[in-house]
């Protein structure tokens, strides 16, 4: 999974979930705090979530016996591109759903020139993409549900034309050359 060096590691007796996680070279930056044992003889894996409560580290740090498999997935990103302050992929957790207006936080929040009406959700699933409208702005006012984000989702703030224009003066330019005629 998701450790900088993924390999077998062997164990002859019992060791530390995060003394595997070590010999592994430790998570990656992108690596998920869910992580899954495959234990043989038991039928659903165990799910061990790593956060950074010392209280919480010996329920964490479970041992692992000869045969178990340890899966660290990555972590889901939301994509947030447009008429946002800081555009990038931003990391959620299956553990923890990504609201539509975290997202938005996270990307340092929408520029002037937003067209927040017509906020636009792009999914992918399997082949399928499709594009969900939001109006952002009635969410952000508390009149319209505040969509759960999924794993890969593009959200698209589009830039108003005319808000543009006037943040780079260019309206105030089309004017002065209309009256300087």
């Amino acid at each position: 999974g998701e450790v900088s060096a993924p390999k077998a590691i062997p164990a002859f007796a019992p060791m530390s979930l995060l003394d595997a996680l070590s010999a592994a070279g430790g998570l990656k930056p992108d690596a998920s705090h869910s992580i899954s044992i495959l234990r043989k003889g038991v039928d659903q894996p165990l799910l061990v979530v790593l956060n950074s409560n010392p209280a919480n580290a010996l329920n964490q740090n479970i041992p692992l016996y000869p045969g178990d498999r340890v899966i660290v997935p990555r972590t889901g990103v939301v994509y947030m591109v447009g008429a946002v302050l800081h555009s990038g992929a931003f990391p959620i957790t299956p553990d923890t759903p990504m609201t539509l207006t975290q997202a938005v936080a996270q990307a340092g929040g929408t520029g002037f020139q937003a067209q927040t009406s017509d906020t636009r959700i792009i999914r992918t699933t399997g082949a399928t993409r499709r594009e969900i409208r939001v109006n952002l702005s009635r969410v952000m006012g508390g009149k319209d549900a505040d969509p759960i984000l999924q794993n890969d989702d593009i959200v698209m703030v589009p830039t108003s034309l005319i808000k543009a224009a006037m943040k780079g003066g260019g309206i105030g330019i089309a004017i002065g050359l209309i009256y300087a005629v």
